[in-house]
C-alpha cells in the first residue's frame, strides 16, 4: 500500500511498472484515454470502474489504495459477501 495518500499516484505507477505495465496499458484495457487513468490515479476524478481496474492490475482492492474514498454503489454491488458457516 502507498506509504501515505500524497504518494498514491507515484506508488500505483511504480506497481504497474514492476508488472511490466503502465497507465497507457490500463487505459487501452478500459477503453479510455491515458489522461483519464492518470486523473483517477491522482485523485482528480472518481470512477469506481477505473479504480477497480487499476487496483486489479496491481493486485489490490480499491479501498486499500484509496482508503479515503468511500465505496460507491457499484463497488458495493461487486463486494464479496461470505455467508456465515
Amino acid at each position: 500500500m502507498p506509504p501515505d495518500q500524497s504518494q498514491t499516484h507515484r506508488w500505483v505507477k511504480e506497481c504497474l511498472r514492476r508488472r511490466g505495465k503502465n497507465f497507457s496499458d490500463v487505459a487501452r484495457k478500459a477503453g479510455v484515454s491515458t489522461s483519464t487513468i492518470y486523473a483517477v490515479s491522482k485523485g482528480l476524478a472518481r470512477s469506481a470502474r477505473l479504480e477497480r481496474l487499476i487496483s486489479e492490475e496491481i493486485g489490490f482492492e480499491p479501498a486499500q489504495i484509496w482508503p479515503d474514498r468511500p465505496m460507491v454503489r457499484s463497488q458495493l454491488d461487486k463486494a464479496v459477501v461470505t455467508p456465515p458457516a
